[in-house]
């Protein structure tokens, strides 16, 4: 994705946050608290709530950016160098066939939480 500029300086750039200790830190130090705000700012576009995620252990976060089949990615602001967060989403997959019919046939709708749905299978 081509970084939306203003002139010749782009404002945004997207990036993965990595698998190693640098992503990390970053999940805890700047991820978390953004999807915290978010989730309190508009929890209708969420499969999840607050108060669940407010809950999460420190292990908990950490499951998420480890998880093998997600991918997490974020637009900061290029002009920043504290990488402030803008926006972010978390691609998962791919899903093993037997994840796909476990997310449509469970009656309690694990397909609102991905997460849960992977690492039942696994």
């Amino acid at each position: 994705m081509t970084p939306k500029t203003s002139g010749n300086t782009p404002q945004y750039k997207i990036t993965v946050i990595p698998v190693n200790d640098e992503g990390s830190r970053f999940y805890l130090e700047k991820y978390k608290p953004f999807r915290l705000a978010s989730l309190q700012q508009d929890p209708q576009a969420f499969g999840s709530t607050y108060e669940r995620e407010l809950a999460f252990d420190e292990e908990t976060w950490l499951s998420r950016i480890k998880n093998p089949l997600a991918t997490t990615f974020v637009a900061v602001r290029a002009d920043n160098s504290s990488n402030q967060i803008v926006a972010s989403t978390a691609l998962i997959g791919p899903l093993p066939s037997t994840t796909a019919i476990t997310t449509t046939t469970t009656s309690n709708n694990p397909a609102s939480n991905p997460y849960q749905v992977i690492l039942r299978e696994q």
